[in-house]
């Protein structure tokens, strides 16, 4: 009889340490989804994986209220998902990083065309006798959009995406802007070729 009281004590606190252990609160799980969602941030994973990003985010905060509401054993399911995602976010940055500095690789240098065509437009205007004035303004107007584009290819070298791609786009749209202005002035001043002399006849 006392052996198997002993015997039902002992299941008994088995059972309630297996109880126990299931109610655990998942911290373990919830620090591995913090320490992940840190490690994609500062792999820039919000610009270059901004739904994956953000999706690792909700969850994380879905698991920390899950746990707040003493639902352990759904926090931690919802925890690792959450490190799951922003592994997975990591992966995708890189990915996604080399394709759009690639982009942005082929807008400088669409851009960098439109500067030599303004060059070139701006020795038509010349043979135009289109005003010096004007000409000093486009030449100026050149060199500002050539710093631009420098200034992109700069940050394009150093992999900043989001500073390449805003001097980038500054630079195309004084490219554009340059072009407009030496094409007006060479359409208000087009070339006059000299009439050809008639012959005499004999």
């Amino acid at each position: 009889m006392l052996r198997r009281t002993i015997g039902r004590r002992v299941a008994a606190a088995a059972l309630l340490t297996i109880l126990c252990a299931c109610a655990r609160r998942p911290t373990r799980e919830l620090e591995d989804a913090r320490r992940a969602l840190v490690a994609a941030e500062a792999a820039q994973a919000p610009v270059y994986a901004p739904s994956s990003f953000a999706e690792a985010q909700r969850t994380l905060h879905e698991a920390e209220r899950l746990a707040g509401r003493r639902k352990y054993d759904d926090a931690r399911i919802v925890a690792r998902e959450s490190a799951a995602r922003s592994r997975a976010a990591v992966a995708m940055t890189a990915e996604n990083r080399a394709k759009m500095l690639e982009a942005l690789k082929v807008n400088l240098e669409a851009t960098q065309r439109q500067l030599t065509d303004a060059e070139q437009e701006i020795s038509m205007a010349e043979s135009s006798r289109v005003d010096p004035k004007q000409i000093d303004m486009f030449r100026r107007d050149l060199a500002g959009a050539r710093a631009k584009l420098a200034e992109a290819s700069r940050r394009h070298q150093n992999g900043d995406l989001p500073g390449g791609r805003k001097w980038s786009e500054d630079a195309r749209i004084a490219a554009d802007m340059t072009l407009r202005e030496i094409r007006f002035a060479i359409a208000q001043n087009p070339i006059v070729h000299p009439a050809p002399k008639k012959r005499r006849r004999p």
